[in-house]
């Protein structure tokens, strides 16, 4: 047997093989994409539906975002800190008995829910709570972690993906983007 041209053919098999695999997943990636914004399309129809104001754009673009290690510090009154990013997406806390420094992305990136998603769960929210809901004024990704429980004994935490709704009442309302 001539193992050259056995060597060359097993390449163009995998050759091959890989085009195939890559084509699928660019179609996956091309259905989840339809799918948030066929979701995004849809949910400002039915906020529509509903009276509800949205001044905003409803992101249609699926992400992939690792939770956020992050570590506290007590408040000095004197020096309050100006806004927190990573990467350009803003840390949040639930209260303002800390300030959150971050340190590090977890190893693993999960696909967060659709904004679609975090609007269904505020409007839904609402209803549970016998409130109408405020317009929605804008509409973006966050890390959010809850610094109301803090004291000095806990110095870091785990920050998460969460989807903030600013609403036209003054008021944020966040839903965690991983939909748990």
């Amino acid at each position: 047997m001539d193992w050259t041209k056995a060597k060359n053919i097993l390449i163009i098999a995998l050759l091959v093989t890989n085009l195939i695999i890559g084509a699928a997943y660019l179609g996956t990636i091309r259905e989840k994409e339809r799918e948030w914004e066929d979701q995004a399309r849809n949910t400002a129809s039915y906020l529509a539906a509903l009276g509800v104001p949205l001044e905003a754009e409803i992101p249609a673009k699926p992400v992939k975002m690792p939770v956020l290690f992050v570590r506290f510090e007590p408040l000095d009154p004197e020096n309050v800190p100006e806004e927190v990013d990573y990467q350009d997406i803003p840390v949040e806390s639930t209260g303002g008995s800390a300030a959150v420094i971050p340190i590090a992305p977890g190893d693993n990136r999960r696909e967060v829910a659709s904004a679609s998603y975090a609007l269904l769960k505020y409007l839904a929210a609402m209803d549970q709570q016998g409130r109408e809901p405020s317009g929605i004024k804008e509409i973006g990704l966050v890390y959010l972690v809850d610094t109301a429980g803090y004291d000095e004994a806990i110095s870091e935490d785990t920050a998460v993906p969460a989807w903030k709704l600013s609403l036209a009442n003054g008021q944020a309302f966040y839903v965690n983007a991983y939909g748990e």
